[in-house]
């Protein structure tokens, strides 16, 4: 880093309670940091007891050059410690670093790219997935900066990407955050960055831009939890605990950071398993261990295959070379699978890790991957087995050859009894060719760990496929030997996951797929270490695959029929696609888009894809061949109109409506359009819709009049089965559309699905610790009762989801200036069949100081004329349930003009009501009514007085 820069930034830390993890923190960042003497590392710690500052104290001892801080007032020491910096990196103790990088490289792109927020070193293009949500994310449209750095638009992003401000290993520019921060509340790391995300919005027009390396150099590893002000996910490893880790810390135990150089995360927070340089006898037992680290690992995933585990384990077990572990995953299995396994986990070298629900089953291998403690690993399947020798063979081939990180052996087709049938197809890769070009490579596949976390690793997205797939990253990043002896035994069954024939169409276009991906990233390396220009190079390379292999020509002009069909106009394309022709367009879709083989199958097996497809697009399924056309890919609902319209109105909500976007656009769900309807507004609300450019949003622009009047609008232009309610200064969780959707449809026969709670955020987007929960009413008979004696509506209307039909049977909400939702519901409380949903994301709803909720002179009046209404709108026994008991009619007529008459003097002492005499012109109509009822001698004060 240059003389200029040098000592203009620091690297704040936040730790508590985990001095084990804030030293890896800091090792591993020394380690990677090539220019580390240039930054001023601090670390902002809190002890809460004698033993963790007794550690942290320790730190102090080792790291000198690092300046430790204990907290005591958080806000006011985070900004005295940043403020003298031009620049900051805010790290947290669970962080890692994995490769080398230069500050000097993010600095520099930071100050000459004027429109960047900032520097991420946790995000990548290897960040595919989100570990917060649980759900694989799109990666956005990368500009090359130089050679080492790329840029992209986090306002048009998802989920990690379209987080820009965070305080987990990210750069700033000091005088931009210091300026923030002293605006908004916080009194810790959690608060911090939710103040700070709160407000991200406020940079979307002058810092749309994100800067990052290739390939993340840091990532989080969440495996305990400290704080407690959020629900964070994290690790469920009991052994490592803050108090375990502790304990660890005390005995001598450190972890071993260089185990982690060369790892790929694929998200910015992984669970890993937590490697130990210092696990000495008296702490074993923490450390998780049974014995010494052992020379190989075998990893094996099992689903429901109970009557062939056991063979696979004993095939371990009767190995000739001793020191290895077996790993098994059980992928929630709903046979006795568990039972078979627990018969061998007497043997230590033996461990069972559990699904709580069904991952899949290479979901499984990354988990035991993830668990691996030797140096080396291969892969059993649990229906299949090892020759004894085979443990031994691979181990010494590994020790023998230190640059191969892949290395497979022979392997005999067997049948269900695993005798042998025939030799495998295995052999080596021809001098001059790849395995690209020739398919020899299958079971005994064995890793070296180091270089498998060189890649991304297995590939959920690649169904059936995922062998070969992992084949051709591993030779990506190191050299691949075949060992000629059979080493694996095959079982083939009537029942194998690969021969079923839906199956085999998937693994098909899954290969397909896996080998374009192949092209992809190697067409990469070659453009930057030569110079050359990726996009011809990935032109030739798919124009020969295409000229030599008949499956990618198949999938090629898969992608071709569905683009024409107008299957896949859902898709986010670039914004320069409409100029494209049909070659460009299907390159572009094959090297960016992942396609699902398998839905499209079970909806054609189902017959659900014939009765909704055009005429097109049934002759697209028809000039497919059949074996194929089962696997043709859904990406968006075939339908060419939205299942849900998301309809927000809006009127002056520049402040809230480009965070209430933002969380509609990155819903996990995707057949859904966002219907905004502009009520006029006169600040900058329209601007920012406008610098929206995404193909499922559109906009509507009225005269201001009502909230009332653009929920109609809605209405009227929506195109979707299914209407949502997201008021444009909320906001909703990523997975909110796909939970409610997915209830709605499991009870067809409910018109209006509403949430159990909302919860409550502050006018920076802050939770204010409170939720609002709602009451079911399964039994819609009991809500009139409910809204006329409560005067509040117990069903919301924000965030929840209504059928289209239902207000073609109703109608629309009345044209009233405020609370329209209210008076619809008392309009037509037994006209509508409720449901609440319980299990669904969450809605952040807003509570403002202001709002047409607040215009409490029409709401008082309007409130107050439609629960009169409802009087005549209903049966008395409707509105009065206990007038159902009473026999004598003169005693029921004067106990209803009773109830009617206190029921209104009641709401018109009610906290939300200022202008009462709205509610009492209506008490005192119907004290006279029952005055001239139970005649004039009886006096006022005695009425009220009942």
């Amino acid at each position: 880093m240059g003389n200029s820069t040098q000592n203009s930034i620091t690297g704040l830390i936040f730790s508590k309670d985990r001095a084990m993890q804030l030293r890896a923190t800091i090792e591993s960042f020394l380690l990677h940091c090539r220019d580390h003497d240039h930054i001023q590392l601090q670390v902002l710690y809190k002890a809460s007891n004698q033993l963790h500052r007794r550690q942290y104290d320790k730190l102090k001892a080792e790291f000198c050059d690092v300046c430790f801080i204990e907290e005591l007032n958080f806000k006011e020491q985070v900004l005295s410690i940043i403020g003298g910096f031009e620049d900051v990196l805010f790290l947290v103790d669970d962080n890692l670093f994995v490769r080398d990088f230069l500050l000097a490289d993010a600095v520099g792109a930071l100050r000459s790219n004027g429109d960047a927020i900032g520097f991420s070193l946790r995000l990548g293009a290897n960040t595919t997935h989100c570990y917060a949500h649980n759900i694989d994310q799109t990666v956005p449209a990368f500009r090359q900066i130089n050679a080492r750095v790329l840029k992209y638009d986090w306002t048009w992003a998802e989920y990690d990407f379209a987080y820009p401000l965070e305080v987990s290993s990210s750069i700033y520019r000091t005088a931009e955050v210091v300026e923030l921060l002293r605006q908004v509340g916080f009194s810790n790391p959690n608060t911090l960055e939710a103040a700070m995300a709160a407000n991200a919005q406020l940079y979307r027009q002058a810092r749309s831009s994100l800067l990052l390396f290739e390939q993340s150099v840091a990532f989080c590893a969440p495996v305990n939890m400290v704080q407690t002000v959020w629900d964070n996910r994290v690790g469920e490893n009991q052994g490592y605990s803050a108090d375990r880790l502790a304990q660890m810390f005390e005995k001598g135990g450190r972890i071993d950071v260089e185990r982690y150089s060369g790892f790929v995360p694929n998200s910015c927070h992984q669970e890993v398993e937590l490697h130990f340089d210092d696990c000495t006898e008296a702490n074993k037992a923490d450390c998780g261990r049974s014995d010494s680290r052992p020379k190989f690992s075998v990893i094996m995933a099992n689903y429901n295959n109970a009557r062939y585990i056991g063979r696979a384990i004993e095939s371990v077990c009767r190995q000739t070379f001793n020191d290895w572990e077996l790993i098994i995953v059980e992928d929630c299995s709903t046979d006795n699978s568990p039972e078979v396994i627990e018969q061998y986990l007497g043997d230590g070298r033996i461990r069972l890790i559990r699904h709580e629900t069904n991952h899949g089953y290479t979901a499984a291998l990354k988990t035991g991957i993830a668990n691996v403690r030797s140096e080396y690993f291969g892969i059993l399947d649990s229906d299949d087995a090892l020759m004894p020798h085979a443990v031994e063979t691979m181990q010494e081939w590994h020790l023998r050859l230190p640059h191969c990180g892949f290395v497979y052996s022979q392997f005999a087709f067997c049948d269900e009894n695993l005798n042998q049938r025939k030799i495998g197809f295995c052999g080596k890769i021809p001098p001059g060719l790849t395995s690209l070009d020739a398919n020899v490579v299958s079971h005994f596949k064995t890793f070296k760990l180091r270089d498998y976390l060189k890649t991304a690793g297995y590939d959920e997205n690649i169904l059936y496929a995922e062998d070969i797939d992992i084949v051709y990253r591993m030779e990506e990043v190191a050299a691949l030997k075949f060992v000629d002896d059979c080493l694996y035994l095959y079982r083939e069954t009537p029942a194998s996951a690969s021969r079923t024939r839906d199956k085999i169409n998937v693994a098909i276009m899954s290969r397909v797929k896996a080998r374009i991906n192949a092209l992809k990233r190697r067409c990469g390396v070659r453009a930057k270490r030569d110079n050359m220009s990726f996009d011809q190079l990935f032109r030739r390379a798919l124009a020969e695959a295409r000229e030599k292999y008949q499956d990618v020509e198949q999938y090629l002009a898969l992608l071709a029929q569905l683009y024409e069909s107008g299957m896949l106009a859902s898709v986010n394309w670039p914004n320069d696609a409409g100029k494209w022709g049909i070659e460009d367009a299907v390159l572009w879709l094959a090297a960016n888009v992942d396609v699902q083989f398998d839905k499209l199958f079970e909806l054609l097996q189902s017959g659900k894809v014939a009765k909704g497809q055009s005429g097109k697009a049934k002759t697209l399924c028809a000039s497919v061949p059949l074996n194929l056309c089962a696997s043709v890919p859904v990406i968006r609902h075939p339908s060419d109109k939205p299942l849900v319209s998301v309809e927000m109105a809006a009127y002056n909500a520049e402040a809230f409506i480009g965070r209430a976007i933002d969380s509609v656009l990155a819903q996990t769900y995707e057949n859904f359009e966002l219907l905004i309807v502009d009520d006029g507004s006169s600040d900058g609300t329209a601007g920012i819709v406008a610098s929206y450019r995404d193909g499922r949003m559109r906009c509507i622009h009225t005269p201001h009049k009502n909230c009332a009047a653009a929920r109609n609008r809605a209405i009227a232009e929506a195109r979707g089965e299914y209407l949502l309610c997201v008021d444009s200064d909320d906001f909703i969780e990523p997975g909110y559309i796909e939970k409610t959707v997915a209830f709605a449809q499991r009870h067809p026969q409910i018109d209006y699905f509403y949430p159990g709670k909302l919860v409550l955020v502050d006018e920076l987007g802050n939770p204010t610790g409170e939720q609002w929960a709602y009451p079911d009413f399964p039994d819609n008979r009991v809500l009139p009762a409910f809204l006329f004696v409560k005067g509040y509506g117990p069903i919301p209307n924000p965030g929840s989801l209504k059928r289209r039909s239902l207000f073609e049977r109703v109608g629309r909400y009345d044209d009233v200036d405020s609370v329209e939702d209210f008076v619809f519901l008392c309009k037509n409380a037994l006209k509508i069949r409720f449901m609440r949903v319980d299990d669904h994301a969450a809605y952040f709803y807003r509570r403002l100081a202001g709002g047409s909720s607040h215009n409490f002179k029409a709401r008082n009046q309007i409130m107050a004329a439609v629960l009169n209404e409802m009087v005549s709108s209903y049966p008395p026994e409707v509105l009065y349930p206990p007038m159902a008991a009473i026999d004598d009619p003169a005693v029921k007529e004067r106990q209803y003009r009773q109830y009617l008459m206190e029921t209104f003097y009641r709401h018109a002492e009610g906290d939300m009501v200022q202008y009462d005499e709205h509610f009492r012109e209506y008490g005192d109509y119907y004290k006279r009514e029952l005055l001239q009822m139970i005649g004039s001698n009886t006096t006022v004060g005695s009425v009220e007085a009942l």
